[in-house]
C-alpha cells in the first residue's frame, strides 16, 4: 500500500480531540503499540511460545497506525519521513550494512 494513500485513510479513524490529546495519545499508543510487538517476540525467544505471526503483524499495523496518525497531525508526509531515512541510511553504508562502518561510522 502506498504511504500518502495509508495516512489518508488512518486519518479518517484518527479521534476528534484537541492537539495536545492527539499528540499524547499518538505518542503514547505508539510507545504501547511497539511494547506489544516486542512482548511477543520475546515470548518466542525466551518463553518457548510459538510466533503467531499474524498477532505480530496485526501489533506492527497498529504501530503504523499510532506512528502516521501522529505524522498527520505535526503536518509531516510520511513518504518524505521514508525518502529521509532512506537517504540517510545510503549515505551511512552505500554498499550496504557494515558492522565496523556502524561501530565507526559519523553522525
Amino acid at each position: 500500500m502506498d504511504f500518502k494513500l495509508y495516512q489518508q485513510m488512518a486519518k479518517r479513524t484518527m479521534p476528534n480531540d484537541t492537539h495536545r490529546d492527539k499528540l499524547t495519545n499518538f505518542s503514547m499508543g505508539l510507545c504501547e503499540e511497539a511494547g506489544e510487538t516486542v512482548s511477543h517476540i520475546k515470548k518466542h525467544l525466551f518463553h518457548g511460545h510459538g510466533l503467531d505471526r499474524l498477532e505480530v503483524e496485526e501489533e506492527m499495523g497498529d504501530v503504523l497506525w499510532y506512528l502516521f496518525n501522529l505524522a498527520t497531525e505535526l503536518g509531516i508526509d510520511m513518504s518524505r519521513v521514508a525518502e529521509l531515512n532512506h537517504n540517510k541510511l545510503f549515505r551511512r553504508y552505500p554498499d550496504g550494512f557494515d558492522q565496523d562502518k556502524s561501530i565507526n561510522r559519523e553522525l
